[in-house]
């Protein structure tokens, strides 16, 4: 049973069924077992270190002027071009660089 407005749909929808603009909806589609098993395996190959020696890598090539692995870099740090932050994300960054810095002291 789903939860109603006063004139009778859905809460968080509009009249014609849709998602009503502000509503974040729902938390998504659970990840099937299948992909945690890919991620856990891509885990295990990949530690830490490995992921470390590839990131440098991929500044090193950024800075001598290499275009993909500056598009690689750019969409991890800020996400894929229209994608817009939420203020959770950017607190979990601000947090990251106070660690760092902390980390650096």
């Amino acid at each position: 049973m789903h939860a109603t407005n006063g004139n009778g749909t859905c809460a968080g929808r509009s009249t014609n069924g849709r998602f009503a603009i502000g509503n974040p909806g729902g938390p998504g589609r659970p990840q099937r077992a299948t992909e945690r098993h890919y991620l856990a395996v891509l885990a295990e190959e990949v530690p830490l270190e490995t992921w470390r020696a590839i990131c440098l890598r991929a500044v090193a090539d950024a800075k001598k002027g290499d275009a993909k692995a500056r598009e690689w870099i750019a969409k991890y740090l800020l996400g894929a071009p229209g994608e817009q932050w939420s203020l959770a994300g950017i607190a979990q960054l601000e947090e990251c660089e106070r660690a760092r810095e902390e980390a650096r002291a």
